[in-house]
């Protein structure tokens, strides 16, 4: 199992996240990222994403318990492939700064790609 989802928990956050995994008591999942919606102007609204826990290991799955979930739910088409493109730039930025890239203009290269990529806003 490796599917993408919404899931809403009794602490009021609400994560996208990958599931891979899940059993009776609790399920595991990969990457989770925290959905804050912010409405500017009474009209427009922002949906920023930013990982759940910085202390953690997100190379790691996470064991969420049922009993802290209050719904579990399909992403749109938009939110999962902004989902995607978050995890994806986080994977390259992970190999980027652990490969031993010998040119070093290669690597400087690189990492401003990377830093442009994550300015782009999630829509």
């Amino acid at each position: 199992m490796d599917v993408t989802k919404i899931i809403r928990t009794s602490s009021g956050d609400t994560l996208v996240t990958r599931v891979i995994n899940e059993t009776i008591s609790y399920i595991e999942i990969m990457y989770p990222f925290q959905i804050l919606n912010q409405i500017e102007g009474g009209e427009k609204l922002n949906i920023r994403v930013l990982k759940w826990d910085y202390a953690s290991d997100f190379k790691q799955p996470f064991r969420m318990y049922k009993t802290s979930i209050i719904s579990i739910s399909d992403p749109t088409e938009d939110m999962k492939k902004s989902y995607e493109n978050v995890i994806n730039s986080d994977q390259i930025d992970d190999y980027i700064r652990d490969t031993k890239i010998s040119d070093p203009d290669t690597k400087e290269y690189l990492m401003e790609v990377l830093e442009n990529l994550k300015k782009k806003e999630v829509h």
